[in-house]
């Protein structure tokens, strides 16, 4: 494995980044007015540029063991982000106010394609 210290900052650099997504996607959501179409299109627009980062981030940490895996690191980090954002779909159906919605999912899936996409060109980009 190349420098230890280096992979520890990226995945505590990435776990402060997944729990932030935590904290605002369970934040509680009291509504006193309906959002416009505009409002509610910025918000999906965020998942996509959310995923990214979140994808992007993953293939650093598993790009650090070797830059020859890039094709599995870039399917472990599809798998990862996709899962995350399919669970925390699951638990905005617990949360007052939030509901799971698979268009969400679809939108983190499209932003997690791109990081892998913006990742091919560099397949060094530790």
């Amino acid at each position: 494995m190349r420098n230890t210290k280096y992979v520890k900052h990226w995945i505590f650099l990435t776990v402060i980044y997944m729990a932030a997504l935590l904290a605002f996607s369970l934040k509680p959501v009291v509504r006193e007015y309906e959002p416009s179409a505009i409002q509610e299109a910025a918000h999906n627009f965020l998942h996509v540029p959310a995923y990214v980062i979140l994808t992007v981030l993953l293939i650093k940490i598993f790009m650090v063991q070797s830059r020859k895996l890039w094709e599995r690191a870039a399917v472990l980090a599809f798998v990862l982000a996709f899962a995350y954002g399919l669970g925390i779909e699951f638990l905005q159906g617990l949360i007052p106010g939030r509901n799971p919605s698979l268009l969400d999912v679809v939108l983190n899936s499209i932003g997690a394609g791109i990081g892998i996409l913006s990742t091919k060109r560099k397949k060094d980009i530790t």
